[in-house]
Parts: C-alpha cells; sequence; structure tokens
C-alpha cells in the first residue's frame, strides 16, 4: 500500500465522519458556531440549553429536519427554521411538538416537511 493511498483514505474517512456530526436545526449550542461553520444560522441562547435555528427564513429554504415558521408579534412578524415533528418524543428534553395556531404563529412552507414544530415547553 502506498503512502498517496493510505493519507487520502484518511482524509476521505474524516470527511464522512465530520459529515455525520453536522448541527441540525433544534439542536443545543452554546454559540453560533456549533450550529454552522458558514454563519448560516445562529444559536438561540435565551432558550434552554441553546437552539439551532436559521433566521428569516423564505418559504421551502429550510434544511430537511425543519420547517420556516412565522412569527406573529403585534403588528409583525419574525421567520425561522424550526425543528418540525410529528410528536414530543422528536423534540429533545424542556421543548414539545406543537401546533403552530398555538403559538401564534404559521408553517409558511409550500411544500412542508410537517405540520408542527419543536419549542421551548412552557409550563402551564
Amino acid at each position: 500500500m502506498n503512502r498517496w493511498f493510505t493519507f487520502s483514505s484518511v482524509v476521505l474517512g474524516l470527511c464522512f465522519a465530520l459529515a455525520g456530526c453536522n448541527p441540525k436545526i433544534g439542536d443545543s449550542c452554546s454559540a453560533d458556531s456549533d450550529c454552522s461553520m458558514q454563519g448560516d444560522r445562529v444559536c438561540d441562547q435565551s432558550q434552554p440549553g441553546g437552539y439551532c435555528l436559521k433566521m428569516d427564513c423564505d418559504p421551502d429554504t429550510c434544511p430537511g429536519e425543519a420547517v420556516c415558521v412565522e412569527f406573529l408579534k403585534d403588528i409583525r412578524s419574525e421567520r425561522f427554521c424550526m425543528r418540525h415533528c410529528s410528536s414530543d418524543g422528536d423534540c429533545r428534553g424542556k421543548y414539545r411538538c406543537v401546533d403552530p395556531d398555538d403559538v401564534l404563529a404559521q408553517i409558511i412552507d409550500d411544500k412542508p416537511k410537517g405540520d408542527q414544530f419543536c419549542i421551548m415547553d412552557v409550563p402551564k
């Protein structure tokens, strides 16, 4: 076995290993760099354990694990990619799966990957 083959095999293996560890929308974080090395996602540290999200999304532009959610606040709105879910078990601890109507929001994707998303669990 030559040295080039061994080196390229190691580099290729590392690339595949690192690709499997890419942070996803809704993952925990403590800094923006925990969510994306490209700077296209942010860490919302006001959420328990942090919440990786993408701000100002447009319909159908979120990664596969997320939906574009528009939150209605007063006369303005804010849009974020949020992790989609079908039950609380799809969300990490301290988060729950909600219908957009329950939190004054709407999923604005033309082809949504789900009709619910994970959000911080607020005691009732």
